[in-house]
């Protein structure tokens, strides 16, 4: 088991050495390589943390504009099918008159 663990620890090294590897430093491969890949490798749980802590409010948002577009589409689907009801009950009763005279 201490094998597994220490093969596990060497294995993270060599992976931090090859992400590390070629990149020049002031461009935004080496930032993203040097903060974020590392903090991810260092820290999984911390970071998925993070990110779910981050995102969370944009579901929550996106969950009331998208009730907020289905009430909007139920309304506009009821008031166009009252106004074609009402158009055909109009056209009955032009119908109806102009057959009275």
């Amino acid at each position: 088991m201490a094998e597994n663990v220490a093969d596990s620890v060497d294995g993270a090294r060599s992976i931090e050495d090859s992400i590390l590897r070629d990149t020049e430093p002031g461009t935004w491969t080496y930032w993203f390589r040097e903060n974020i890949l590392l903090w991810v490798l260092k820290d999984p749980y911390g970071f998925l943390y993070t990110v779910f802590l981050i995102l969370s409010p944009l579901f929550i948002i996106s969950a009331i504009l998208s009730y907020m577009l289905y009430r909007d589409v139920e309304k506009r689907e009821k008031d166009k099918k009252r106004r074609a009801k009402k158009e055909s009950n109009q056209a009955r009763a032009r119908g109806r008159s102009k057959k009275d005279n």
